[in-house]
């Protein structure tokens, strides 16, 4: 039995294809990536939507015929404007945040050790979402001395995490945050700007 292949987004169409045609689910995301050119947004298999997150787990399934799946394909430069827009609001709500994330790592309480984890998370999918806007414009978007920076408090905050040193944790977010988030925010303004003017 076949399986149905809807795809939607970039491209429009219902495939009906042999299960030998791919060796695992992770061959038929790469065809229809290629294909499309895009970046895959939504996956439904057999009724059942999929979080993008989980694709890993499935790259080495394998189809046994009669599957329905629905895959989704966006072009890159919508999901990289759409990452820009909420990495800004991201970068926002950490400002808004800062005052009440440096006191409850400076009482060492359990909610700011959940915040340090959550932001440390953060600043480093930033850091990947910079460099997919970079290879995929093919243009620097910010300067070495400013990724730098931005690395080099990361660095500090693992470190003063793995110490358990709150007061230096503290220190770094009343001293160090405000330059770091606006050294991001130029980054994805600019960003953004690179996606318009380049990709009309």
């Amino acid at each position: 039995m076949n399986i149905n292949v809807e795809l939607r987004g970039i491209k429009n169409e219902t495939l009906s294809v042999e299960p030998e045609k791919f060796q695992s689910f992770n061959d038929m995301i790469t065809e229809y990536t290629n294909e499309t050119e895009g970046i895959l947004t939504y996956l439904k298999i057999n009724d059942k939507e999929i979080p993008i997150s989980y694709i890993s787990e499935l790259q080495n399934a394998h189809f046994e015929g009669g599957e329905n799946i629905v895959l989704e394909f966006k072009p890159k430069k919508d999901v990289l404007m759409t990452l820009c827009d909420e990495a800004l609001v991201y970068l926002n709500k950490v400002k808004e945040n800062s005052e009440s994330f440096s006191k409850e790592l400076l009482l060492n309480t359990q909610e700011g050790q959940k915040m340090l984890s959550a932001l440390s998370e953060g600043f480093q999918s930033l850091l990947k979402i910079i460099e997919q806007i970079e290879i995929f414009s093919n243009k620097k978007i910010y300067s070495d001395e400013d990724i730098e920076k931005i690395k080099k408090v990361i660095e500090s905050m693992f470190k003063a995490q793995e110490e358990k040193d709150t007061l230096e944790l503290s220190d770094i977010v009343d001293f160090d945050f405000e330059e770091i988030l606006k050294l991001f925010e130029e980054i994805f303004e600019e960003g953004k700007r690179l996606l318009n003017e380049s990709f009309n």
